[in-house]
């Protein structure tokens, strides 16, 4: 028994293992199934007790939530709502300082400003950065991404002068880039 055990795999026994995996049949290290999975099921349906609630994007982590709703009154007083809920439920509390609302270019300016301050959050500018990246392109992309590749290139030379020789520097360059 522990002979068979012991046996190193075959080829044949190790392609039929994979083939047999899928990324829905076991969850990922943060212990969920991945975007991929979130992408086909689409928002999460709403709280039995809380009907009225907008759906939450399955893009939801630890601090970030983001919730999709369309730029008028109802909408926020329905994400007032749904924040105070979250409070009463998890016994945390919303830091609304740390909140930004983002909205798309076709709100318009005057109906933007009485909605940021209705629901007591900041505006987030339409080139603030989520995860280190810009949070929308426009048509130029060479102006979007400018920054990161000045930030890339000013941290080569720093370790260019400092760090590699010139063999390290190549493979770095070629990584990176």
């Amino acid at each position: 028994m522990n002979d068979s055990l012991c046996t190193p795999f075959t080829s044949s026994e190790v392609e039929k293992t994979i083939f047999q995996m899928s990324q829905l049949k076991s969850p990922g290290p943060d212990e969920a199934l991945d975007f991929e999975r979130g992408r086909e099921v689409g928002p999460t349906s709403r709280c039995g007790y809380f009907q009225s609630a907008p759906r939450i994007s399955h893009l939801l982590f630890v601090d970030d939530t983001l919730i999709f709703r369309k730029a008028n009154l109802e909408a926020v007083q329905t994400i007032k709502c749904l924040l105070k809920k979250y409070e009463q439920a998890s016994g945390r509390r919303v830091n609304l300082e740390k909140s930004e609302v983002f909205s798309s270019l076709s709100v318009r300016e005057e109906l933007q400003r009485p909605l940021v301050d209705s629901l007591g959050v900041q505006w987030m500018e339409k080139h603030d950065k989520y995860l280190g990246l810009p949070m929308v392109s426009g048509k130029s992309k060479q102006d979007m991404f400018s920054g990161i590749c000045e930030r890339i290139w000013n941290r080569i030379y720093e370790w260019n002068a400092k760090y590699l020789s010139q063999v390290g520097k190549e493979v770095f360059v070629k990584a990176v880039l």
